[in-house]
């Protein structure tokens, strides 16, 4: 697990992240579960999950796609951090203002990608 205090990436963060309170789902092994949008910026998002997953599903540097389920938007990223029941993830790219307002306004599924195999 990630253990990127908030003060750390505070100091790390060039986009202004702003406040929210979107509901999604997040699809895991055993089903799917709702988690709580807490702010989101172009460059990435913070995700409250109530539900402890089992065995470490949740990891640092986990790829995962962000689907806006009123559309066919999709956002890939990657779990940064995981800590107390909430994840950090950047964007592999920024997204656009009007996708921000669709994540705020709307409903989304986060879904886990497979993660690459290491190079050696």
């Amino acid at each position: 697990m990630g253990n990127a205090p908030e003060s750390q990436s505070l100091k790390n963060r060039i986009h202004n992240r702003v406040p929210c309170h979107s509901i999604g789902e997040i699809v895991l092994e055993d089903g799917s579960h709702e988690i709580h949008l807490l702010d989101v910026s172009s460059g990435g998002c913070k995700v409250k999950l109530p539900y402890a997953p089992e065995g470490g599903v949740l990891a640092q540097d986990l790829p995962v796609e962000f689907v806006l389920t009123s559309g066919s938007t999709s956002i890939p990223g990657a779990f940064i951090w995981f800590m107390s029941g909430m994840f950090g993830c950047n964007f592999y790219e920024h997204i656009l203002l009007d996708t921000i307002a669709q994540i705020m306004n709307g409903k989304f599924r986060v879904r886990l990608l497979p993660k690459a195999p290491a190079d050696v």
